[in-house]
């Protein structure tokens, strides 16, 4: 993926680098989903994660959750294998 686009001329400095930098993470870095695939590696529907269900949030539990500040932690739990 570039890091340039055509409107990059109307940009610079400080915004220009942020401007990239939001495009890095939104595009490298980070992955959308609306179900998250099960964690099971067996299950079967692991493909685009319909079979997972949401089950609500709740706030940090784990150690890295903690450390990374989570502030909600959203559960899901999988309608083939539990």
């Amino acid at each position: 993926t570039s890091c340039f686009e055509k409107d990059d001329a109307d940009w610079e400095g400080d915004d220009l680098f942020l401007k990239r930098l939001t495009r890095y993470f939104k595009q490298e870095v980070m992955k959308w989903c609306n179900q998250p695939p099960c964690s099971n590696p067996n299950c079967k529907g692991n493909e685009d994660g319909k079979q997972m269900e949401s089950k609500g949030v709740r706030g940090p539990e784990t150690e890295a959750e903690k450390v990374g500040q989570a502030g909600r932690v959203e559960v899901y739990n999988c309608k083939l294998c539990g």
